[in-house]
């Protein structure tokens, strides 16, 4: 294990052991979401207005700004080389391999489901008048998408994709 990835998980260990009075309990807010994998460390700050990435492969931290919402309920999901997070109308995708964040933006009144794989993040959206499937792909970092009921392969907008830093 690399001896920063050490530091990382033993301060965090650190910072969320510690004795908080009460009226630290009042004031206290959602703390930093930290989550590792074999290639990849994801974390949500406690500011939430970020997703952040580390990748093992690239040696690179990443990130991308996310709307802050005051009852935003953001989690993380991760596979040993991707990383996902639903927020309101968007799925944030990470990929370790090509070190970079890209967003999908959701079709409103739409009902969409993630699942994260080993090499991919599948999207799945729904409703009376679409039928969609996207897949965030883990070597290119993008979206791309098909249409379920015609076959026409979906023209995903480059420009609300490439967030990384």
């Amino acid at each position: 294990m690399p001896a920063f990835l050490k530091y990382v998980i033993i301060a965090t260990l650190l910072q969320s052991s510690a004795v908080m009075g009460e009226d630290d309990l009042q004031t206290t807010k959602e703390q930093p979401q930290l989550i590792y994998s074999q290639k990849l460390i994801a974390l949500i700050p406690q500011s939430r207005d970020q997703l952040i990435a580390y990748s093992m492969t690239t040696n690179t931290w990443s990130k991308i700004q996310i709307p802050v919402e005051a009852d935003q309920r953001a989690r993380l999901t991760v596979s040993p080389a991707m990383a996902a997070c639903q927020l309101g109308q968007s799925i944030f995708a990470y990929s370790s391999i090509a070190g970079r964040w890209a967003e999908l933006k959701i079709p409103k009144d739409s009902k969409t489901r993630f699942e994260v794989g080993n090499d991919s993040v599948n999207a799945v959206t729904k409703s009376d008048s679409i039928n969609q499937l996207y897949v965030f792909g883990a070597n290119t970092g993008a979206w791309t998408g098909v249409d379920l009921k015609t076959g026409k392969i979906l023209d995903v907008d480059q420009l609300n994709q490439d967030h990384s830093n």
